[in-house]
């Protein structure tokens, strides 16, 4: 068994004395302190390897940098997302078919009989719309650039004794894809007014509406914010069609004593326009356009025949090279409309040395004018039915036919006597 050594008391009391200052001294210092000053007791000083601090950083950026790669490898089925809800699908109503069309933007523009339409055409997809209200066939298009159109809207009204407001819509194009209404201009309700005119030059711009026996309605439309009524012009007899070419002349075809007249009025100052000159019409006008220096038309006469009363369709050109005189150059007699109790359903354009009629029982016809004395039907297409719609469009050398309620036919007319259907652009609608 070993023996205990004592310590000596003297060094006893040397550690006492010893642990005592230890004591004071540590009771001075901050906790932080305290532990390190333990720690310098505990843990036996040692050289650093900051080869290992190295090795231990990069092995963390190689960890790091792989868990990154990997996750950029990861299919988009293992992200968990939620999926958004596609846009609904923008549809023509049951009841609902185009009246007139337009090309602006590189978007089609489809006036219906409830409003109006933004079209792609490479996805055959409404893009927007916005409503007008139960608009009448006759309504149409009547001014168009890339950031605004101007509709000539006719509303079924029951509440108003005519049944129907007659009026301009403004739309804004300035997003294509959204066309917004803007305001509207307020017109004189009278079914007859179906061939408003847009006078527009520098600085003034006029609508101009026949109003059968009113004469015809001025409105100030400069300001299209703040439409100024400038009241009613009147001419001897109903007024029928307005036909202009922006010249500061207007060729207004009346009807008095059961005769048929031009009219050539000055409107250097549109607010006033002052009568020029009157010329019989010797046959029954129904369409009408000037361009250029040449005024176009499609006129009747009629006659007697085995099955009752009949009609004889001329086209006819006149000059106004001078426009306060009125020449006929030619005319091409045929069987281009077709009438009910004199009515017709058709238009009229005119491109180069074209004349394009749209008639919706006849289909499209095409009469070359380069020879003004003796004008040609070089071309007809004659769809399968009725169309919807006699009003179509021209771009280059392709018309639009508005063919039924949920179709627009594209034809190829570069060569008149070979028409060819190019496609169809079908419409979405509820069925």
């Amino acid at each position: 068994m070993k023996s205990v050594e004592k310590v000596p008391e003297s060094k006893l009391s040397l550690k006492k004395s010893a642990d005592k200052q230890s004591f004071k001294e540590d009771s001075k210092k901050t906790f932080p302190q305290k532990i390190v000053s333990g720690l310098k007791h505990k843990i036996p000083e040692r050289k650093i390897d900051y080869r290992i601090i190295l090795g231990l950083v990069l092995i963390v950026i190689a960890i790091t940098l792989t868990g990154l790669i990997l996750r950029s490898f990861k299919q988009p089925a293992e992200i968990s997302t939620v999926p958004s809800k596609p846009a609904p699908k923008i549809l023509l109503a049951k009841d609902e078919h185009p009246i007139d069309l337009t090309i602006q933007n590189n978007k089609y523009y489809f006036l219906t009989t409830k409003g109006l339409y933004s079209f792609d055409p490479a996805t055959e997809s409404f893009l927007g719309y916005c409503l007008i209200g139960t608009i009448i066939d006759g309504s149409k298009i009547v001014f168009e650039s890339d950031k605004k159109l101007l509709v000539h809207s006719i509303i079924l009204n029951p509440r108003l004794e005519a049944n129907f407001d007659n009026r301009i819509d403004i739309i804004d194009l300035s997003n294509p894809d959204l066309p917004v209404k803007s305001g509207h201009i307020l017109l004189d309700s009278t079914k007859q007014s179906l061939n408003v005119y847009i006078y527009k030059d520098a600085n003034l711009s006029y609508v101009y509406q026949p109003v059968g026996e009113k004469g015809i309605h001025l409105i100030d439309i400069s300001d299209l914010n703040l439409p100024i009524d400038q009241g009613y012009f009147k001419l001897n007899g109903s007024v029928k069609q307005i036909i202009g070419r922006d010249n500061h002349y207007l060729y207004v075809i009346t009807y008095f004593n059961q005769k048929y007249y031009f009219n050539i009025l000055d409107i250097v100052n549109p607010a006033k326009p002052a009568l020029v000159k009157t010329v019989q019409i010797a046959n029954t006008p129904t369409l009408s356009q000037a361009v250029k220096s040449r005024i176009y038309q499609m006129d009747y006469i009629t006659k007697e025949t085995k099955e009752g009363l009949g009609w004889i369709d001329y086209l006819t050109i006149y000059d106004i090279s001078k426009p306060t005189s009125l020449v006929k150059l030619g005319k091409l007699k045929g069987e281009f409309l077709r009438r009910y109790a004199f009515e017709t359903s058709a238009t009229m354009k005119v491109k180069e040395d074209y004349v394009y009629l749209v008639d919706v029982e006849k289909g499209l016809q095409i009469f070359d004018v380069s020879d003004t004395k003796l004008p040609q039907e070089v071309g007809k297409y004659k769809p399968k039915f009725k169309l919807k719609s006699p009003n179509f469009y021209i771009q280059e050398n392709q018309v639009y036919l508005i063919l039924s309620a949920d179709k627009v036919r594209i034809l190829d007319v570069s060569n008149p006597t070979d028409i060819k259907m190019i496609k169809d652009i079908n419409l979405p609608h509820i069925y």
